[in-house]
């Protein structure tokens, strides 16, 4: 448990850091230059254009809208994974919509993407 908690942590960090560089939650973050021995990330590659959100479903469920051509993971706070989005996924890379409700929701879900 030691370890989830530390990724967890390393995430909060890292969101910290977006909302004091200016980015809002839910606001989509894309890194300018790829990552290099200096970037303070866990697990990071150099050959990956990284781009980041926060998305918090405790209260209610979130609708993303991805955009055509995009691949990439989503992933909890620890780090687990949850789906991929875009090529490899429902929408082949046509883009679309992703609702993401957390387990214990109990309210009404958004009827335009079901």
């Amino acid at each position: 448990m030691i370890f989830l908690t530390s990724l967890a942590a390393s995430l909060y960090a890292a969101l910290e850091g977006f909302k004091a560089a200016g980015m809002n939650p839910g606001e989509l973050g894309i890194f300018e230059e790829l990552m290099d021995a200096r970037s303070i990330f866990l697990t990071a590659n150099s050959t990956t254009v990284y781009c980041m959100t926060e998305v918090n479903v405790k209260d209610e469920p979130i609708v993303v809208q991805v955009p055509p051509a995009v691949l990439g993971p989503v992933d909890d706070a620890y780090f687990r994974f949850v789906t991929d989005i875009g090529i490899t996924e429902p929408d082949k890379g046509k883009g679309g919509k992703y609702l993401f409700v957390h387990e214990s929701y109990q309210g009404k879900l958004p009827k335009d993407i079901l």
